[in-house]
């Protein structure tokens, strides 16, 4: 059923480039798409974002905007609007992995600083890694069941599309893969100390160089 969540418009703000409504109020799974209105019952923009760190903090893209873009998006053509998609759901799934990629990122480092106490207190390496496997998987637990799983059948789409260039999808297709390889170190440590420390700045090298690259394909901001 319909439900009405009530807040304060606090401020406008600026993310990835978007112009964006600052909401204080909660929104959750679905309710992207869903209008906002103002005390006078006016619609000012559409339910986009949530922050992710802090709760009942939400964002919409103000009215004017959207109408906009609708207009523009109107003015288009068929192939056009074909590689628009394309190009949205590429910058969609690459931010995901990007995120994702940072996250097992942050458990090969969890990894190797126990690593690294354990042989200092002159113990094997499995021992410091035991200690804070179970930290390491409650941090991860919801990365593929949030970020991943359903962007799965998205990423075999990217990896075929005509719409999107050849060096732009095997970019991707690399970018992919860094992450694949990041997370199966993660799942299964490998490896000694020395070992396992050289495989994180390796894959930590090519998550930046792919990730540069790529946001210079999509005209992303390469900071991001």
């Amino acid at each position: 059923e319909n439900a009405v969540s009530r807040g304060v418009l606090s401020t406008q703000a600026t993310i990835r480039g978007q112009n964006y409504y600052q909401l204080g109020i909660s929104v959750n799974p679905g309710n992207s798409g869903g209008p906002v209105f103002d005390t006078f019952g006016q619609v000012i923009g559409v339910v986009t974002l949530k922050a992710t760190r802090q709760e009942g903090l939400g964002f919409c893209i103000p009215l004017p905007l959207l109408q906009d873009a609708m207009t523009s998006l109107y003015q288009l053509n068929s192939h056009e609007m074909l590689v628009m998609r394309s190009q949205h759901r590429l910058e969609v799934v690459f931010e995901l992995v990007t995120i994702a990629s940072e996250k097992y990122k942050a458990g090969m480092q969890i990894y190797i600083k126990a690593m690294e106490l354990a042989s200092d207190e002159g113990l094997n390496v499995n021992i410091g890694l035991a200690a804070v496997s179970d930290q390491v998987e409650q941090e991860l637990a919801q990365v593929d069941l949030v970020l991943i799983n359903h962007i799965k059948r998205e990423i075999s789409i990217i990896s075929k599309d005509q719409n999107i260039p050849n060096g732009t999808r095997q970019k991707f297709v690399e970018f992919w893969s860094n992450y694949l390889e990041f997370k199966s170190y993660v799942d299964n440590p490998r490896g000694t100390f020395g070992t396992y420390q050289a495989k994180l700045i390796e894959l930590s090298d090519n998550h930046n160089r792919l990730a540069g690259s790529l946001s210079l394909l999509l005209g992303l901001d390469v900071e991001e």
